[in-house]
């Protein structure tokens, strides 16, 4: 599996990707359509997140994106935020997900004001995130995001 850092010139394949991925969600065509407007990513983002892409050949296929720039509070002590993860329909199950996953955990235990990563999962993708074997994160209060995941950067297995 090739990766790679993307840029702004990346932005349309990413939001290609996004709204391939989001087309195949069990939900009314209409919530896809908000959806797909809501998560898509504009040339700012690039300020706060860092994308890593999946290759097959020029092609980008997959896309975890994570906040570079801000420590998120848990439970189990600071953390960064993974924003998002999209495969293509056609790779999904294919590995992609894990291994990106795995691409955006190892960049981010660079950071020394870490100690773990949040994820806040779309209800869709929960199942996935449990097969990794991520620790659910409970809410802690009724704002708190309802699908929550942990990986601890010191003390988990590899995924």
């Amino acid at each position: 599996m090739l990766t790679r850092f993307a840029d702004k010139t990346d932005l349309d394949a990413i939001n290609t990707v996004v709204s391939e991925a989001i087309s195949v969600w069990p939900m009314a065509e209409r919530a896809k359509r908000l959806a797909v407007t809501a998560m898509s990513y504009s040339p700012l983002d690039f300020d706060y997140f860092r994308f890593t892409v999946g290759l097959e050949g020029n092609k980008i296929v997959a896309v975890v994106v994570w906040d570079q720039t801000s420590v998120h509070a848990t439970v189990n002590g600071p953390a960064k935020l993974v924003h998002g993860l999209y495969v293509l329909p056609d790779c999904q199950a294919k590995g992609w997900g894990k291994y990106l996953l795995t691409e955006a955990f190892v960049s981010v235990a660079l950071d020394a004001d870490v100690v773990g990563v949040l994820i806040r999962a779309e209800r869709v993708s929960v199942s996935f995130f449990e097969h990794l074997g991520l620790t659910p994160l409970p809410a802690q209060k009724a704002s708190d995001y309802p699908y929550r995941f942990w990986f601890s950067l010191y003390l988990s297995a590899p995924i």
